[in-house]
């Protein structure tokens, strides 16, 4: 009966949250129709785009340096953290090796200019610092047992004031509950509740001096009576260096004898004083510690007020609708691709929800969106070939001549001057730099210069300008064309007759003027993606420690849990706590069972 009772129970639960969502949660097809607003339901786990579910990345228009924006909506900002960050991912390409030859020259290699440093010279890489051990001063004991005391008092007034206060947090607040908004959610806070509260803070404050004066106290006694120990070491280090003066003088065995016992108890005094000096320094720096710690807390109990408390009580006129939703700051996307991640993780306070026994969910998401109107840089390297009977020259070579009387050639034919039909076209390999902007996914255009080399018997630079087409993504072909500058072989046609016989061949000279032509060439690029931060917010009490996802891949996991996430303490943007400056005690803060550890 009872575990019917139980699963009843469970189910009238589930069917309220259920219902408080139909109320309180807007539609998908009320939200907005904005296309710079990208809308994440974490209820239906689902993207919304201009009012449609999301079916393909390429529907959402992501345009260069405009504002974007993420929502997420159907979350519980009191039970669930929220952080959203975005990367700029530029594209970049390596510079071809003939493109840096002929446009930028060799260049420097600017990697040799960190080639000599080395960890071990950098500042703060030494090794561990050096450490001493050792109990406690022996004639404190009584001492000891006071700041214990103290200490013990200290951390019980702070252990009640802080169940005390989370059970206000709980018990006002309603983070973990979901109701409409026009439905009063909280319950009223009596005087007497709160004035019970308050004398504690009180209570806390008082334990807290108590502590504050006896651990200075004891610092100052201390740090004297280590004052007094190393002046009395410095006398018997002197009396020790004269005792050893006059047993290297001394003659006489007897006297010899009696300045050798007197060096060994001043070097056992010595043994003793450094043992308490060791001992004294680390009771000092225990106690440095404490004050430091104490410090901290003071500055957290000085802006824990009854004001501030008030304000947990004034939060249930502010339970609205806009905590169970979340909008992004603006982003502008300033790179080739932008990187959204979205990482949803139960809170802290989620762990004393009355839906303890449902389960919680995470949600990791990690999505690339091309930037729109980006224009971008890449260079390609390839083969080209040049178009245009300008770069095909004619060419020449030495023909003999028959004798006129004989009709036949002999040793004494002449030599004529003839042409031999133009060369092939010029081909070559070449690099580009290319500046386009893409039209869709996979392609793009834009325009393009370059320079390469022919592949003949006698090599010849060219310049290319023109107009690219480019085709991929992070691998890209680019398919070029427009006019090319190439260096052609020309004879100097002045300085030979074509009319005349030449006794003998002779060395034929050329001149190599540029000619311009058209050219077409393939070109390939491999980009290099370079992720830079663009911008993160959240929305959070604590921020749950989790995995960042890794921003080449798309991810959508569910991980149910029945315990909150841990965390700290988190100042993000958004966040849902009572205001800017709200005081939520940190849980871990003070143990019963563990050393004093104050964290503000």
């Amino acid at each position: 009966m009872k575990r019917y009772l139980f699963f009843m129970l469970a189910f009238l639960l589930f069917f309220a949250e259920s219902s408080a969502q139909k109320r309180l949660y807007k539609d998908c097809s009320d939200c907005p129709n904005d296309e710079n607003v990208l809308v994440y339901d974490f209820n239906c786990k689902h993207f919304y785009y201009n009012s449609k579910q999301v079916k393909s990345l390429k529907d959402i228009k992501v345009r260069y340096n405009e504002e974007f924006q993420i929502k997420i909506i159907n979350i519980n900002r009191y039970l669930y953290d929220v952080k959203v960050s975005a990367d700029d991912i530029v594209f970049s390409s390596e510079e071809p090796t003939l493109f840096k030859q002929f446009f930028l020259g060799n260049g420097f290699d600017f990697s040799k200019l960190n080639s000599n440093r080395d960890v071990e010279n950098l500042p703060g890489s030494g090794g561990s610092e050096a450490s001493t051990d050792g109990d406690t001063i022996q004639d404190n004991k009584s001492n000891k047992k006071i700041i214990i005391k103290i200490e013990n008092d200290f951390i019980d007034a702070y252990v009640d004031f802080k169940d005390s206060y989370n059970t206000l947090i709980v018990n006002t607040i309603k983070a973990n509950s979901i109701c409409p908004v026009d439905v009063d959610c909280c319950e009223s806070i009596n005087f007497d509740e709160f004035k019970n509260l308050s004398e504690k803070l009180f209570d806390l404050r008082l334990k807290y001096s108590s502590l504050n004066a006896e651990n200075n106290t004891l610092l100052e006694f201390e740090t004297k009576q280590l004052e007094k120990h190393e002046t009395a070491l410095k006398q018997k280090e002197e009396g020790l260096k004269k005792e050893s003066d006059l047993f290297d003088k001394e003659k006489d065995k007897v006297k010899k004898n009696n300045h050798k016992k007197n060096i060994d108890k001043i070097n056992s005094e010595i043994a003793g004083l450094k043992e308490q000096i060791a001992v004294a320094e680390k009771s000092i720096n225990d106690k440095k510690t404490l004050k430091k710690e104490l410090d901290d807390f003071k500055a957290f109990l000085d802006n824990l007020t009854d004001e501030k408390m008030l304000e947990l009580v004034y939060f249930s006129n502010n339970f609205v609708a806009t905590n169970f939703e979340y909008t992004s700051p603006p982003i502008f996307a300033f790179g080739n691709e932008l990187s959204l991640n979205i990482d949803i993780t139960p809170s802290e306070v989620a762990d004393s929800s009355p839906f303890k026994g449902l389960p919680l969910y995470s949600s990791e998401l990690s999505v690339k969106l091309r930037v729109r109107n980006k224009w971008f840089y890449s260079f390609g390297t390839g083969p080209f070939v040049g178009i245009g009977s300008k770069l095909t020259s004619e060419q020449y070579g030495w023909q003999r001549q028959p004798v006129v009387e004989t009709g036949t050639i002999n040793e004494s034919s002449g030599y004529k001057l003839v042409s031999t039909g133009n060369e092939s076209a010029p081909v070559g390999i070449a690099g580009f730099a290319n500046f386009g902007i893409k039209l869709s996914e996979f392609f793009g255009i834009g325009p393009s210069i370059g320079a390469g080399a022919t592949i003949n018997d006698d090599p010849q630079i060219a310049y290319f300008a023109g107009v690219s087409l480019f085709f991929g993504q992070d691998k890209q072909f680019n398919l070029t064309g427009g006019i090319s500058f190439v260096r052609v072989k020309e004879l100097k046609s002045e300085l030979y007759n074509t009319l005349v016989s030449y006794v003998s061949t002779q060395d034929l000279e050329y001149r190599r003027p540029f000619k311009s032509g058209g050219f077409i060439s393939l070109t390939y690029t491999v980009f290099d993606g370079k992720k830079s931060t663009n911008g993160s917010s959240g929305s959070a009490k604590s921020k749950a420690s989790a995995k960042t996802p890794a921003a080449q891949t798309t991810e959508n996991t569910e991980t149910p849990q029945s315990e909150s996430a841990s965390g700290e303490s988190d100042g993000d943007s958004g966040s849902a706590t009572t205001s800017d400056d709200a005081i939520i005690i940190p849980a871990t803060a003070i143990s019963k069972d563990t050393k004093i550890k104050i964290k503000s």
